[in-house]
């Protein structure tokens, strides 16, 4: 869904930085980042509430991979908010043709951040490896 609203939002925002008219710019980049941001918590609160049920949908009663499932997904969905925030300027960049900053960003989204957590978060929050982030709270109990 994130994807699809940034995939809207991208010619619009190229026509009309094509055209000048930056007030149309402006109006076209807040709605996609005021939606893209709020799908991505729209999408972490459904999560929250029902993570065990949708392992268990794909898992089944095995209760030990059950558990491990419905802690990766709530971490994982953690990020949506971030990452509609990060899509939204990424396409920015790619629409008024500012390829090196749309590289940047794309990469350290997909490779840099991916790699420095992979190598430094298993030491600094060694329970719960890479999904672990010690400011966010834990999922309510069910």
């Amino acid at each position: 869904m994130i994807v699809g609203i940034n995939q809207a939002c991208q010619p619009i925002i190229s026509f009309n930085y094509g055209a000048s008219k930056t007030d149309r710019v402006n109006s076209t980049l807040k709605l996609g980042l005021v939606t893209s941001i709020g799908s991505g918590f729209l999408f972490l609160s459904v999560i929250w509430f029902t993570a065990e049920d949708v392992a268990r949908f794909y898992l089944g009663a095995d209760s030990e991979l059950l558990e491990l499932s419905a802690t990766a997904l709530l971490f994982f969905f953690y990020a949506t908010p971030l990452m509609g925030l990060n899509l939204v300027v990424a396409n920015l960049f790619q629409a008024i043709a500012k390829p090196n900053q749309a590289t940047v960003i794309s990469l350290a989204r997909g490779f840099v951040f991916v790699a420095l957590g992979v190598i430094l978060l298993p030491g600094v929050f060694p329970t719960n490896g890479i999904w672990q982030v010690s400011c966010l709270p834990k999922a309510p109990p069910r």
